[in-house]
Parts: structure tokens; sequence; C-alpha cells
């Protein structure tokens, strides 16, 4: 039968050094957003595991190739993500849920599968400050909303206004837009995983608008 879900306490662990980890296929998590993940992989399920009763911090590990199973450092990019389980379910088919919350960049150094679940070493990214660019802001939040109405004019059939509706029309920082933006956007994960990588928030809601543009 299919457990309920389990709440994890609001505790944090120090974010560099060592940590539970889980790869992930075909799938780029950005900071400041709250994702759910589903796996049945037995190694990962037992690196939740430990993160969420320990109410630990995880690393999630993006794979360049979604073919391998079991995979090592050579296999997962070099920019990661760390996160907080918020809850850990088991659904009726035997795989596991977890809710988590994308906390901030992480660069991985090892990533190993062990015993009892895959961990990762890591440094914390230090992420350059954001600059005071609304006009690029503004810019690339419209783009955002015109090329979401172009595609929703051509599967509906009829023109849509774009509106800029919160939150995006209250966010001044252009690396969390940025964030926001390639969150939501149909991308390739390379695409999706470049972005992740570059730490300059300017320059990434730059590429943003490239890659819009694109989809447009």
């Amino acid at each position: 039968g299919r457990e309920g879900p389990l709440v994890a306490a609001a505790t944090h662990a120090t974010e560099a050094g060592r940590h539970p980890a889980m790869p992930i296929r075909d799938f780029v998590p950005f900071p400041g957003g709250i994702v759910p993940f589903y796996t049945d992989r037995a190694k990962t399920i037992q690196a939740l595991g430990r993160a969420f009763q320990g109410a630990r911090q995880i690393i999630v590990a993006i794979q360049r190739s979604s073919d391998v199973d079991e995979p090592g450092l050579a296999d997962v990019y070099d920019v990661g993500v760390l996160g907080s389980v918020l809850t850990l379910d088991q659904l009726a088919d035997g795989r596991w849920k977890a809710l988590t919350q994308i906390h901030r960049r992480v660069m991985i150094k090892d990533f190993v599968g062990e015993a009892d679940g895959y961990v990762a070493d890591v440094e914390v990214l230090d992420e350059q400050p954001a600059p005071d660019v609304p006009d690029l802001i503004l810019m690339k939040t419209k783009a955002y909303f015109i090329a979401h109405s172009f595609r929703d004019t051509i599967k509906q059939g009829y023109p849509r206004v774009p509106q800029i509706k919160p939150p995006f029309e209250r966010i001044r920082d252009p690396g969390r837009l940025a964030d926001m933006i390639a969150s939501h956007i149909e991308l390739s994960i390379p695409d999706k995983q470049a972005l992740l990588a570059t730490l300059d928030p300017v320059r990434r809601l730059e590429r943003v608008g490239d890659l819009l543009q694109g989809n447009a």
C-alpha cells in the first residue's frame, strides 16, 4: 500500500563538504525552486533516506548521459545544486518521491556510489553579486512572455496579449530571474546545464534571452 509522506525537520547541515547525493537524468533544477524527484534506484533511495532522516542537505548531480545506471564522477556535470529534502514519500508503484527545495549551486569534486548510497564532496560556488540592471531585467522578462504567448498562439489558434504577472514583476535580481525563466522554458540538457554553470548573473540573463529568441 501507499505510505504517507514524512516531513523533515527544518535544520541545515554545513553546505560545503560531504553529503548524500542523488544523480538525476534528463532534468536540470535551478536554485529557488521546489522540485519533485522520482526514483527507484536503490543507492539514490538510500541517500535520500539518509538526508531526510538526518535533516541533512542533499547534492543533486545532473548526469551527462541518461544511459548510465551507476554514475561516477566522470558521468555527472561539475556544477550541481544543493537542496533540502522536504518530504519523502513511497508511491504505490514502488518508486520514491522526494520533494526538494533547491538552495544554491555547488561544484562537485567527487561523486561515488557507496554501500549506503551515493555521496558527493562539494565546494560552495561564490556566485557574483547581482548588479542593478532594471532595463535588462524588464527586457528579458517581456521576451519570455512574448515567446510563450507566441507559442500559445500557434497551439490555440488565436493571439494572446502578454501580461507580466507576479512573481516576475517583483524580481530585481538578474540571476534569480534567469533561473526562474530557465526552469520554465524548454531547452536541451546541455543548454540548461550551461545556464546553471554561468555564475555571472547578468551574463546568465543575457544567455537566457538569446535562448528565448531561438525558442520563439
